[in-house]
């Protein structure tokens, strides 16, 4: 696959805004999960999981609309 220049910067800036996305769901969902009363190590194991769960949809997401703009 060969990308232009025009191309990069803009799959940069996306998959950053993938990673801030699913940085602020993880940290809703320990925070959230903290005011339940879950325990540190609980509710980081659910900020984990939120974060993964939410990356790979972000990032699948925006890679769809990326291939549909080319």
């Amino acid at each position: 696959m060969k990308t232009s220049l025009d191309t990069l910067p803009l799959i940069t800036l996306v998959m950053l805004a993938a990673v801030v996305v699913a940085l602020l769901t993880g940290a809703v969902a320990a925070l959230l999960s903290r005011l339940d009363g879950a325990s540190v190590p609980r509710a980081l194991l659910r900020a984990g999981a939120a974060f993964g769960s939410c990356l790979l949809v972000v990032a699948s997401l925006f890679g769809v609309i990326i291939s549909t703009v080319k």
